[in-house]
């Protein structure tokens, strides 16, 4: 992998720790909810590794819808 890449990649996801201080949550919440199934956007798991897509959470955050409900 290159580290254009790597940065690439990066800027597209973050690790839960990123994402539950972002929603203002202890890390263990944050696992125990996606655990659960209720943690609020899609977790990927990347070689045994939980990613937040960093575009969904920024969404959610911004108060838009995260899906299309209409269809």
């Amino acid at each position: 992998m290159t580290k254009h890449t790597y940065e690439r990649r990066s800027a597209c996801l973050m690790s839960i720790e990123e994402a539950a201080i972002r929603l203002g949550v202890e890390r263990s919440t944050a696992y125990r909810a996606i655990k659960n199934g209720t943690f609020p956007v899609k977790v990927i798991v990347l070689g045994g590794r939980y990613k937040v897509p960093r575009l969904a959470l920024d969404r959610l955050l911004n108060g838009e819808e995260l899906y299309d409900t209409n269809s």
